[in-house]
């Protein structure tokens, strides 16, 4: 059997080990023996290994961050489930988005979707509210207080628009103020002396329809509306287009086209 020098396979390095060898010099040949036959059979096993990852193959699925720039975070999330979010913040400005992702080869595209749950939702009924806005007020006549803020945050809302529409069909409207709180008074008119309000609207924008638009019991005094601003926060980008890049073996996505970032930034895991 002809032997290469090199190429001694693990087997044999074993069997050309001496029973009772003792010198060095036998040791150390086994030793190189055995490491090259070692590096043989891991050739062998890398040689007929699985392929490494491409651009069109390699899988996305994680979060990537761009280089890291001053008093900026940024960060996309690719689920599994076709989903992703981002988020960015830099100074004063906090925005997000979400929505879903289609992958052709190594081309991303991201689509934002608008929020599913309102940015206005009635929160509680609260009677004791009238009585701080009466104190605030000083105002007897108070025919219902609406309060908006956020719950998540505790923050109060002021200069938000609100229509009250009465029994008499009429609307009145105005703006909160201190508290988040605005209130809607009794008149003493003829056509308002008997009037209850049914229903009290949110108005973001005056040349647009109400925002939202709540039901008022008779018995109610006062009500807590409920805003989540990033619903109704322009996202940083409605559709980006990202490469699928292979970097180490791992996905990186570079920005082609969008409002996502400039062109050419390189998302990484």
């Amino acid at each position: 059997m002809n032997k290469q020098p090199g190429r001694l396979l693990l087997g044999e390095a074993a069997r050309s080990v001496p029973h009772e060898a003792t010198g060095a010099l036998q040791r150390r040949r086994w030793v190189q023996a055995a490491a090259g036959g070692l590096l043989s059979l891991g050739g062998g096993l890398l040689h007929h290994g699985a392929a490494a990852p491409t651009a069109q193959s390699v899988a996305i699925e994680g979060t990537y961050k761009p280089p890291r720039r001053p008093e900026v975070v940024q960060a996309l999330r690719i689920e599994p489930d076709g989903r992703f979010s981002f988020g960015i913040s830099y100074g004063a400005v906090d925005a997000t988005a979400q929505g879903r992702w289609s992958r052709s080869g190594d081309m991303l595209e991201l689509f934002t979707e608008p929020p599913s749950r309102p940015a206005f939702e009635l929160a509680r009924r609260e009677p004791d509210l009238i009585g701080e806005y009466r104190t605030r007020k000083e105002a007897k006549d108070t025919l219902l207080v609406v309060q908006v803020l956020s719950l998540q945050s505790g923050m109060i809302w002021r200069n938000v628009g609100i229509a009250a529409r009465f029994s008499n069909g009429k609307t009145r409207s105005g703006v909160t103020g201190a508290g988040g709180m605005l209130g809607f008074l009794r008149r003493p008119e003829r056509e308002w002396r008997d009037a209850r309000i049914t229903s009290v609207a949110v108005l973001t924008r005056p040349d647009e329809p109400p925002s939202a638009e709540f039901k008022v019991n008779p018995e109610d005094r006062a009500i807590v509306i409920d805003f989540d601003p990033e619903v109704i926060r322009k996202p940083p980008f409605m559709r980006a287009t990202l490469r699928v890049q292979v970097q180490d073996g791992r996905a990186a996505l570079e920005v082609e086209d969008g409002d996502l970032a400039p062109p050419g930034t390189l998302f990484r895991p």
